[in-house]
């Protein structure tokens, strides 16, 4: 709050007046930066999301925070460190852009030859339990008090190596 206040040079009492605490605060800012995203990812069509292209979901991510870098910090803050009492708040907030992934799974699954006795429902079941480990994994990195920005360009580097693991596993079906 006293960033906020000495940066723009304004008052706590001006953001005091809109908002009735740092909590209320915190939660305008999330939805603004979940909102700004899904417009992002909306704004040249829905074609990426008809194709189920995930690399492209992640690149067009990539490009939003090169974009607008002043969400970055708030987006991966909400992602990997939200402050348990406003958890439940920052998952519905997240509901629009949980859904579009859903979406985007869906049709990319809907393309893949899956193996036998697998469904897509199972498949997305997986892909989420995935994304969680993924993210829990760095989240633990916070409790380490490795430097966040460092965190948060490991986090993304990342993630088309684990698309790759998450959609075609980690060993080849022979055995030898």
């Amino acid at each position: 709050m006293n960033n906020i206040c000495k940066n723009a040079a304004i008052s706590k009492g001006i953001i005091y007046h809109y908002f009735k605490d740092k909590d209320e605060l915190y939660l305008a800012c999330i939805q603004e930066c979940y909102r700004a995203l899904y417009d992002f990812y909306l704004k040249d069509g829905k074609t990426f999301l008809l194709n189920g292209d995930v690399q492209l979901l992640m690149e067009m991510r990539m490009n939003f925070f090169k974009n607008y870098p002043v969400y970055r910090g708030l987006f991966f803050q909400a992602l990997l460190n939200t402050p348990q009492r406003l958890k439940k708040e920052v998952e519905d907030l997240k509901e629009s852009i949980k859904q579009l992934h859903f979406e985007i799974y869906l049709n990319y699954l809907k393309k893949l030859k899956l193996r036998d006795n697998i469904t897509i429902e199972q498949s997305i079941k997986y892909l989420d339990i995935m994304q969680n480990a993924y993210n829990d994994y760095f989240r633990k990195q916070i409790e380490s008090n490795l430097d966040f920005e460092t965190l948060i360009d490991e986090h993304e580097k990342l993630i088309p190596k684990w698309i790759d693991l998450m959609m075609y596993g980690i060993a080849k079906e022979e055995i030898e």
